[in-house]
This record gives structure tokens, sequence and C-alpha cells, in this order.
């Protein structure tokens, strides 16, 4: 189960159906709730929630799940995003890795297993988001990993015509608003052109309870690609950024939201 939840959560453990409420609290918005692994005795169950009035941004927590009561397991070590995923080992339900999307994809191994594996794919593979295996300057690649030998072995590129050299980067910025409220976004400058006087494509994420992400995009470079910088904020209400931020958008729509998503406004 995911995404935003305000009514009842309802888990099955040991062949049985036990009933957890989630409340919600006025003034705080939505609560996000997703449901992870369970432990190696099938007693807790991790979850990922910002429940509670002084919860910002959502975290990993573990919920025993006769008793209903919860432990935290981890949140972002940088606090400016909610939590994004966890690896579980497949046999012992440890958590093997957790990952958070800040201005890229961040990954903290758990294991000295996991800790290898990713030490080697960040030296052998190109700089990119291995979570999601493609970078701004590239649409995705598979490869095959050797884990005995350490190699890996390309398989295949996605739309592997496309000229590489040609693609433009993203680059995370952040900006101020007018009221001080500080607003991620990504910024991509077309290539062989001087980054002064551009002609620039201002382009606001749908949602709006959504966000931009760092990576390939094909709009983005088709732009870039004819002379356009692209600006991407990630405005006021984005999802990713904990409830203050996202609440930050509310009956804002045609007021700060809308200055929000032009740094110069």
């Amino acid at each position: 189960m995911n995404g935003y939840d305000s009514g009842a959560a309802t888990f099955r453990a040991s062949g049985e159906w036990t009933r957890s409420w989630l409340r919600p609290w006025p003034g705080v918005g939505p609560v996000t709730f997703s449901l992870g692994d369970f432990d190696k005795d099938e007693k807790r169950v991790y979850i990922k929630t910002n429940k509670g009035d002084d919860v910002d941004l959502a975290r990993l927590e573990i919920m025993d799940l006769a008793t209903g009561s919860t432990e935290v397991v981890e949140s972002d070590p940088e606090k400016q995003v909610d939590f994004g995923d966890a690896v579980f080992d497949e046999q012992t339900h440890d958590v093997m890795a957790t990952a958070y999307v800040g201005d890229r994809v961040r990954i903290y191994p758990k294991t000295e297993r996991c800790e290898k594996d990713l030490e080697r794919m960040r030296q052998a593979l190109p700089a990119g988001d291995l979570a999601f295996g493609s970078s701004s300057v590239e649409p995705g690649a598979t490869y095959l990993y050797d884990r005995q030998k350490g190699t890996f072995k390309l398989q295949y590129r996605i739309r592997e015509k496309l000229d590489r050299k040609q693609l433009a980067t993203m680059t995370p910025i952040r900006y101020r608003a007018r009221d001080g409220l500080m607003i991620p976004a990504y910024l991509t400058l077309p290539k062989g052109v001087p980054a002064k006087n551009l002609p620039v494509v201002l382009s606001p994420h749908g949602g709006p309870w959504a966000r931009d992400m760092w990576g390939y995009d094909p709009d983005i470079q088709f732009l870039a690609n004819r002379g356009y910088a692209v600006f991407q904020p990630n405005f006021r209400a984005s999802r990713g950024y904990g409830k203050k931020f996202l609440n930050a958008g509310n009956k804002e729509w045609a007021r700060a939201r809308c200055r929000t998503t032009s740094p110069t406004a």
C-alpha cells in the first residue's frame, strides 16, 4: 500500500487481520504512509511515514503489529527530503541499503557486502543515478555484474542511436523566493553556446503534488538542443520535501506558488 492515507490501513500477519488506524491531523496535510518488508520474525513491519505533529520529513520506522507501537529506524541524514526507499535481504529481511531523492539519488549501504558492491559500481560505471540507471546525459544502460570477479558487462543501452555527446547536463540549483523560502530546482543549459542572455523555457512539473528529479528527460533535451535554457522549479507544494514545504502551497495557487516558479519574480 502506497501514497497518502488518512483513513485505515489493514495488514495481514500470521493468517490474521490486524487493523491499525491512521488519524488525520488538522493543518498538517495528508499523512504519507507506505508498507515495506517484515522483519525476520514476521511480527514487525517496516513502514514509511511522516505521522506526528512534530514530524516534518517522512522516515523509515518499524511497527509492532500486535501493539501498534513504532520505532524510528532512519531519516534523511542531510535533513532535506522524505525517506525514499529501502532494499531488504530476501533471506534475513535486514535492511541492506536506504535511498533518498534529493538533488540526486543518495544511497546509504547498511551491510559490508552492499557497501563493497556499491563502491565497485561507482568506480566502474559512468556517473549517474544507479537506482534509476540513468543520468541527465544517459537515457539508461543495463549491466551484468559478476560479484566474484567484480566486473560489469554492458548488456544494452536505451535509445542506443542517440548521440550522448549532444546531450546537455542538468544541474541542481536552489534559489530564494520572494518570501525567503528556499526552492530546489534544475537548470539545463544548451551545449556549445555561452551561458549568457539565453532564451529560457520555464517548465514546472504537473501534480501539483509531484516533483521533478535529476535525470534524462527527452523534452528537456529537445529544448536545450534548440538553444533554450530550461528551468524546472520544484515549487512549494512539491512532494518529497516534507509536510511544511508541501503545505506551503495551500491556498497559494494564484499568489506565492506563481511567484515561486520564477527566481526573478
